[in-house]
């Protein structure tokens, strides 16, 4: 559940969102393949199922509709960017 105040991440497995990040998060596998995931967002969250691990960038808090309601028209466009760069 969403909840407008900070707290502090429980231990793995995480499904949280994520503010104050300071660097663009990257993935590394085993083999040392690894990815990294930048973006203009202000928002992370981060997901680990047993099975996977989701990062993503959101321009906003979940259920920002009522906790952050942010006003999009065409004069107030919202525009965000995501970039993965392999290695």
């Amino acid at each position: 559940m969403a909840v407008p105040e900070l707290v502090v991440p429980k231990p793995h497995p995480w499904d949280d969102c994520f503010v104050g990040v300071a660097d663009a998060p990257i993935v590394t596998w085993p083999d040392g393949l690894s990815i990294m995931v930048s973006s203009d967002c202000d928002h992370w969250v981060v997901y680990e199922p047993d099975h996977a691990l989701c990062v993503e960038p959101q321009s906003g808090p979940p259920d920002g509709f009522t906790l952050a309601p942010r006003i999009v028209d065409p004069d107030r466009p919202l525009s965000r960017t995501m970039v993965l760069a392999w290695e």
